[in-house]
């Protein structure tokens, strides 16, 4: 891919058809990358980019995620550049859908709202698109077991965090029940640890429940819904009503 060329392409459809008709969330994705190239002339058109996408939302809140990724320098030149000029111009050639006499005015509402529609679109397509998961083939290279089996609260509590970390990237996405992959032993084990005298414990045991409803999904309900008296047991303890909570949601 020819970084520079590209972020060119994108900087001059800013200024051509104006940010707001453009696939915001899909650029603003891509920004980080430009931005952070090795090549000076990719770094600034990134710049210029992500100054288009201010202005055309009329904030910088929703590119919070990207502007944490800038180093001070960058910060301060956007800054400067938004100060100079804080509205984005009228597009140069503009879309025959688009009324340009209106587009100053609509582009700010519109930015936004496209912004969070087509930011889910991706997520949903990038969901979709990423492999599932399954934790006992990662589970088996690590010492999940043995940490579990020692007696310290703290050592059941760190082999739950490799549990966690073996689930993925969230939101969580496992491989569906199967012959091969059976999650009954692991609700089990779960289960004994509810009953742990360590909130900690308990409360780690519930993420991981959670993340099993949310990874798996409704395959899973008839062996996670029967926990629901214990959880609701639970709750009586105030150091557990969040986790409580949570993980009742997901259920």
């Amino acid at each position: 891919l020819d970084f520079g060329a590209a972020s060119s392409l994108i900087f001059n459809a800013c200024l051509d058809f104006g940010a707001a008709c453009l696939p915001l969330a899909a650029i603003k994705t891509s920004i980080p990358t430009i931005i952070q190239h090795a090549n000076v002339t990719v770094r600034e058109f990134g710049l210029k980019i992500l100054t288009e996408l201010c202005r055309a939302l009329g904030t910088k809140a929703p590119l919070q995620d990207v502007l944490d990724k800038l180093k001070p320098a960058q910060i301060s030149q956007l800054d400067k550049l938004l100060e100079m000029q804080p509205t984005p111009e009228a597009p140069r050639v503009g879309l025959r859908s688009s009324n340009l006499s209106n587009s100053a005015a609509l582009s700010k509402g519109d930015a936004l709202s496209a912004l969070a529609g087509q930011a889910k679109i991706l997520e949903a397509e990038r969901f979709a698109n990423r492999p599932a998961v399954n934790i006992f083939v990662k589970l088996s290279a690590t010492d999940y077991s043995t940490r579990l089996l020692l007696p310290k609260w703290s050592e059941k509590v760190a082999a739950l965090d490799i549990l966690l970390e073996c689930g993925g990237e969230q939101p969580f996405k496992l491989e569906q029940p199967s012959s091969s992959v059976n999650y009954v032993p692991l609700i089990g084990e779960m289960k004994k640890l509810l009953g742990h005298t360590h909130f900690a414990v308990a409360s780690k045991a519930m993420q991981v429940l959670s993340m099993l409803a949310e990874g798996v999904g409704r395959e899973l309900y008839p062996n996670l819904r029967p926990l629901l008296t214990n959880l609701l047991q639970l709750s009586k303890d105030k150091k557990l009503v969040k986790a409580v909570a949570s993980c009742v949601d997901v259920f």
